[in-house]
């Protein structure tokens, strides 16, 4: 498969250490042929499962008798683990060996004493293919991890965009229900105006009531307020940030805000006004 160079080296240079777990999830994603997965010794392939791996070293875990380390002795510890992948846009079949040295073992604690863990440890920059296949999941990854603190300016039009059908929301706190207006809005935070003062609602537990059409039911966030500011003295206005608890966040919510990010970001102007913007400051 032919790659552009500067993204290999980009992908290359900046997660080449970064380590990758092979669960069920991520085999499933990067469409690792698993069952294809071995490791040659001298003239023999034994079959082998990817534990972990990086561009530069792996982990795997393999059932062996005795003699082989007799053979991988002979080798000098070098050993080549054969991978392959179905492409993502071809489905076409990709196989290739990465040369590498056994460099450390251990037996695998359970009731069968010939499976052992090997670290690997690669001899040459691995192929092009690999790369590509490496990076670009772990790429991805990063994007996401960054999408969940961009936060979205809730106004004009990204108000229809994202099925809000009202910017008034309501506060609980000690179970009393204020009305409150939704200015910004991210997976983990929220930023509202209320009436009252700073004092009143800083470092409080409270209960966020969001109406989102989207959603087909008012969002109910559970949270604690971050911070808490003086908006207009004369109209006796805050603005508060409110995280919520990690734990409580519905999955479905965070899908509703990682599409609206993506929505929004499609419909952004080239102007300055950018309507998603920073984590929310502390």
């Amino acid at each position: 498969m032919a790659y552009a160079p500067q993204q290999l080296l980009e992908y290359y240079n900046n997660y080449k250490d970064q380590y990758i777990v092979f669960n069920t999830n991520v085999i499933e994603n990067l469409s690792l042929l698993a069952q294809k997965t071995t490791l040659k010794c001298v003239n023999d392939n034994f079959p082998c499962i990817l534990y972990i791996t990086s561009m530069i070293d792996a982990k795997i875990l393999i059932q062996i008798s005795t003699a082989f380390f007799e053979q991988l002795k002979k080798a000098n510890s070098k050993v080549s683990l054969r991978l392959s992948f179905r492409h993502p846009d071809t489905s076409k079949e990709i196989t290739f060996y990465i040369h590498a040295k056994v460099t450390t073992y251990n037996k695998y604690q359970g009731n069968k004493p010939d499976l052992f863990f090997f670290t690997l440890s690669f001899l040459t920059k691995p192929p092009d293919d690999f790369i590509d296949i490496i990076g670009r999941y772990i790429n991805k990854q990063t994007e996401k991890e960054k999408r969940i603190y961009e936060r979205i300016v809730v106004r004009d039009k990204n108000q229809a965009r994202m099925g809000i059908q009202s910017i008034e929301a309501f506060l609980f706190l000690d179970g009393n229900a204020k009305k409150c207006i939704l200015t910004e809005i991210s997976i983990f935070s929220a930023k509202i105006v209320i009436h009252g003062t700073p004092t009143e609602y800083y470092n409080k537990r409270i209960i966020l009531l969001m109406k989102i059409d989207a959603l087909k039911e008012m969002g109910e966030m559970v949270g604690v307020v971050e911070r808490s500011e003086e908006v207009s003295k004369e109209k006796g206005l805050i603005s508060l940030i409110i995280n919520f608890d990690q734990d409580a966040i519905p999955p479905r919510y965070k899908m509703w805000i990682g599409e609206c990010i993506e929505i929004v970001k499609l419909n952004r102007k080239p102007s300055g006004d950018s309507p998603i913007d920073t984590p929310f400051p502390h």
